[in-house]
């Protein structure tokens, strides 16, 4: 087998590829982490580098480019990301960590971020955070992907990019605040389930297949230097526990922030991220779903979709007939690259409203703002002239909306209340922070009698991990909620297959 040489600019790196190999498996070998929604399965088009052909360089995909020579490849600019550090702020009467002296750290690990939280143990302050990409994103944006990843390629490559990242973070934040590492004495994590697993190095194999099942749900406590955490040598790491294999450490950390398990009136939280997990009922009883709603919104799916970076647009409105884009960094329309979650949201309420979608999700063709894409010949709305809504795009849209839709709707029959009841809803995690309310309730991801009630909560789930990491009684809560928590598993239910075809129409 031929062996070339591949020249990574604008760093350049240059590294030796085998033949045959593509070129997005040749920066993850290289050490980089480019940006791979689907995984390498050539779906998405989103990991895009140019290669030099002749004197000038082409676009190509990089999953999708075989290496057959030398080569040298220029990669694009990454964005910066804004990633939610803060939430819902909840004051603990005492101070009670495990261990009482040093500092401490708290991590949020997120599916698409990491956060850090660096605090004071004998104070409770917090001396620094810091905050980067999931470099797992190489893998897949998704659990999914990097669930079949992990399975393909083996865990140990997962686990270990995520422990770098958070011994990266741990650099930052110890820097920021002139200590030392080995003054770090404790360490608290949460993350959803897969997220748990591959940072535990836990194979993810039994979330991919029925029952769908979490292969540890209980609260850890161990030494952090056996996670490969690079602290103080007698530092402890403690895990909160999983739910469920679709609801994690994270859920718990948002009903810690909450204190879900004290609320009189029934309540629900829901945590839209690249998964969508839910918590409804109240301190006698509580109840857990998880909903695939996260790729559409995350815009993994989606044909211009992106993370929420400078060029994105985050938000439509419909003045007159007319849809009216805002583009992070302050950007004018034209200057848009693509559409995030929160934008795309609003785009298709307000094409409801336009009667440019109708209630069936179609695209109507006789609408101004309409055209047709080349090549596949499929209706589209335009936004800018670069960015656009296919049907497609629509019917991701639909498929999120009504996978949430449909969760709320069974968790409410499982516990024998009516939407109605439901007297407040928590919104936690990025998406749901910057997502419009009203834009949720128009395209019926929410019932619409329930949007006076909603509330944005921010990063609860990292909220949880502090409070854990400042109290270890409210880590031992953690596990007492774990235990209290029911868990619906919707693929099981009978009713989910009709309840989501009847949630999938804009009502």
């Amino acid at each position: 087998m031929n062996i070339y040489q591949v020249t990574i600019k604008p760093q350049d790196l240059i590294v030796e590829a085998k033949e045959g190999e593509d070129l997005l498996s040749v920066q993850i070998n290289a050490g980089l982490t480019p940006d791979a929604p689907c995984g390498g399965q050539g779906t998405c088009g989103k990991c895009l580098v140019d290669v030099l052909e002749g004197d000038a360089f082409r676009t190509v995909t990089a999953c999708q480019y075989p290496v057959d020579r030398d080569l040298v490849i220029r990669l694009h600019e990454k964005k910066t990301f804004h990633i939610l550090e803060s939430g819902i702020r909840r004051e603990l009467g005492t101070l009670e960590p495990q261990i009482s002296d040093g500092y401490g750290a708290a991590f949020d690990i997120g599916t698409t971020s990491v956060v850090c939280y660096l605090l004071d143990l004998t104070d409770g302050h917090m001396a620094a955070k810091a905050s980067m990409l999931n470099p797992q994103s190489q893998f897949g944006a998704d659990v999914i992907s990097r669930c079949e990843y992990a399975m393909e390629k083996g865990v140990e490559v997962l686990s270990s990019t995520i422990r770098k990242a958070l011994n990266e973070l741990i650099g930052q934040v110890c820097e920021s605040s002139a200590i030392e590492k080995e003054q770090i004495r404790l360490i608290t994590v949460v993350g959803n389930t897969c997220m748990h697993h591959l940072f535990m190095n836990i194979d993810p194999r039994p979330l991919t297949v029925v029952p769908y099942e979490a292969v540890m749900k209980e609260e850890i406590t161990m030494k952090a230097s056996e996670a490969d955490l690079h602290v103080h040598p007698d530092a402890l790491l403690q895990v909160l526990p999983n739910i469920a294999g679709f609801v994690g450490a994270d859920t718990v950390g948002c009903l810690l922030a909450t204190e879900f398990d004290t609320l009189e009136e029934i309540s629900l939280m829901i945590d839209i991220g690249t998964n969508g997990e839910m918590v409804m009922g109240n301190k006698k009883r509580m109840i857990a779903c998880s909903t695939a709603a996260g790729p559409a919104f995350e815009g993994a799916r989606i044909e211009c979709g992106m993370r929420g970076t400078e060029g994105a647009i985050d938000h439509v409105r419909l003045e007159g007939n007319r849809l009216v884009c805002h583009v992070l960094g302050e950007l004018e329309e034209n200057e848009a690259a693509g559409i995030c979650g929160s934008g795309l949201m609003d785009a298709v309420a307000a094409a409801l409203d336009a009667q440019i979608i109708d209630e069936s999700g179609k695209i109507d063709e006789d609408c101004e703002q309409v055209f047709r894409l080349e090549g596949s010949n499929m209706p589209a709305i335009r936004l800018t002239e670069r960015v656009y809504l296919s049907q497609k795009d629509i019917r991701e849209v639909q498929l999120a909306k009504g996978a949430v839709a449909a969760g709320i709707e069974l968790l409410a029959g499982t516990l024998g209340i009516k939407i109605s009841d439901v007297r407040k809803i928590m919104i936690a995690g990025a998406f749901g922070n910057y997502m419009d309310p009203h834009s949720a309730c128009r395209i019926g991801m929410i019932p619409p009698q329930l949007e006076d009630r909603i509330e944005m909560i921010g990063n609860a789930a990292g909220e949880g991990s502090i409070i854990a990491t400042l109290n270890y009684l409210e880590f031992l809560r953690a596990e007492k909620i774990r235990k209290k928590a029911e868990f619906l598993e919707l693929a099981s239910s009978p009713d989910f297959q009709d309840t989501f075809v009847d949630n999938l129409l804009f009502e």
